[in-house]
């Protein structure tokens, strides 16, 4: 059965929130991001770090404590490969896709280039925008509006904490409190 980070709430009606492999240019201020509703997120988001020039960390950010960790930002120590951070992203797809616990973010260890997957299942990049551009455009992303409903909900699935405390029993990750703006 397919899991859904959220849903949206139409009347009392709750149907799950499906991408359609969209991109949409952000502009921030003194920066531009890629705003990406994929169909397939973490499959979008390996492609994407496969671009970034390893050794690469992941930054595990866990909002909502389901398997008995402390919330927080959890940082892995650098990954030295691509194909290790694909082992990992593709072990924990279900758990990463199908719950709204957490956000991930893959960023090199030098750098400022970063990707970003957020609790609703959208992805952001920093960095090479119109590289990233490119090879979402080679998988038939297309450019329109990427957003999230304002009347959602968010779905944990008490079935996912074995994937929370094996997920961070993996590396002796760096534990570091939330920052403000980490809920959004």
């Amino acid at each position: 059965m397919k899991t859904t980070k959220q849903t949206t709430v139409v009347a009392p009606i709750e149907t799950p929130l499906r991408f359609l492999d969209l991109i949409d240019w952000e502009e921030l201020t003194g920066a531009s991001r890629l705003r990406i509703g994929p169909r397939h997120a973490i499959e979008t988001m390996g492609r994407l770090a496969a671009m970034l020039q390893p050794p690469l960390a992941m930054v595990y950010v866990l909002l909502e404590a389901r398997g008995g960790h402390a919330v927080g930002r959890y940082r892995s120590p650098p990954i030295a490969t691509h194909a290790e951070l694909q082992r990992v992203l593709d072990g924990f797809r279900r758990f990463f896709e199908g719950d709204a616990r957490h956000h991930l973010w893959i960023v090199p260890t030098q750098g400022t280039a970063s990707l970003v997957l957020d609790r609703h299942g959208m992805l952001f990049a920093y960095g090479d925008l119109p590289a990233y551009e490119r090879k979402l455009a080679m998988h038939n992303f297309t450019k329109g509006r990427v957003h999230v409903p304002r009347n959602h909900s968010h779905c944990f699935d008490p079935a996912m904490n074995e994937f929370e405390a094996e997920l961070l029993e993996l590396w002796p990750w760096q534990r570091s409190p939330l920052r403000d703006g980490d809920a959004d």
